[in-house]
């Protein structure tokens, strides 16, 4: 990974630290470089309150087209978020949260 990919992955868990200062999320990881989380495509696993029921989300993060298509498709059971360079905190935040979506009182 490119020395900007990880240098993101540092922004996203700061991000990720932010809303479990504002209590937005319960708990998040991040997954070491070459663990078998990242080789299984999980950078962060983050875990929220569902309804009284502790929920853990995992995804992985690239800045690069060609990094997230390859991770689609060899992983295919955690999302892959593509966040370009100057892609906005806000829109990083939503995406996360995103993923708690549907489930009750997830908001």
């Amino acid at each position: 990974m490119s020395e900007y990919g990880r240098a993101f992955e540092s922004t996203v868990e700061g991000y990720l630290q932010k809303l479990l200062d504002f209590g937005q999320i319960k708990s998040f990881t991040r997954h070491p470089p070459r663990s078998p989380e990242d080789y299984g495509g999980r950078d962060f696993t983050v875990s929220k309150e569902v309804g009284g029921v502790s929920v853990e989300r995992s995804f992985g993060v690239t800045i690069s087209i060609r990094s997230w298509n390859r991770g689609k498709r060899l992983h295919p059971a955690h999302p892959q978020f593509c966040f370009p360079i100057g892609t906005n905190k806000e829109t990083i935040n939503r995406r996360i949260l995103g993923l708690f979506k549907g489930l009750n009182n997830s908001h």
